[in-house]
């Protein structure tokens, strides 16, 4: 082997060994953004939860300071509103380091370290096999399972506690 075409060799591996790496590092920051996310959300949940119980026992005593009765709606309503953009900034990372490992894959990874690039077709509603020694397993993603991202839905239980400050607010 000449002097040239081991250089290029070594190039080579180089550059697959720097995209291994980069491929790994992209898929932790993806898995432990998403449970980071989810960490908070459960958080956001738990602490609305109990302003939302507070703001109810204030509102039913028999005789609920003002201050409770209306300030505890709008500190609901506060913290909802920094609940949106902190899920919304979190979830927009993880997307971005899901993107990252995809790309990566699709790049430079041979076809048969193709997961990611499957999950988003799978996200899609396509069909995906599964390919074993002696048979092979064709796999669609449910359509209730394609029909609401699991994003929407969070968006929504912020929805759905705004409205009940809102309604406490309002006396609806």
């Amino acid at each position: 082997m000449s002097t040239i075409q081991k250089q290029n060799t070594d190039l080579n591996n180089e550059k697959i060994e720097n995209v291994r790496i980069g491929y790994q590092v992209a898929t932790n920051l993806w898995s432990s953004r998403a449970a980071e996310l989810w960490s908070q959300f459960s958080a956001l949940v738990t602490a609305n939860s109990i302003v939302l119980a507070a703001t109810t026992l204030a509102i039913n005593s028999p005789n609920p300071p003002q201050i409770l009765s209306i300030g505890m709606p709008i500190v609901g309503l506060i913290l909802c509103t920094l609940w949106f953009f902190i899920h919304s900034r979190g979830a927009g990372y993880t997307y971005y380091w899901a993107l990252c490992a995809r790309e990566l894959e699709e790049k430079h990874l041979s076809e048969s370290l193709n997961m990611i690039s499957r999950g988003g077709s799978l996200s899609r509603g396509k069909e995906i096999d599964f390919e074993f020694k002696n048979s092979t397993i064709p796999f669609r993603m449910r359509l209730m399972g394609r029909m609401i991202r699991v994003e929407s839905l969070a968006y929504l239980v912020i929805a759905v506690f705004s409205a009940m400050y809102l309604g406490l607010l309002f006396g609806l």
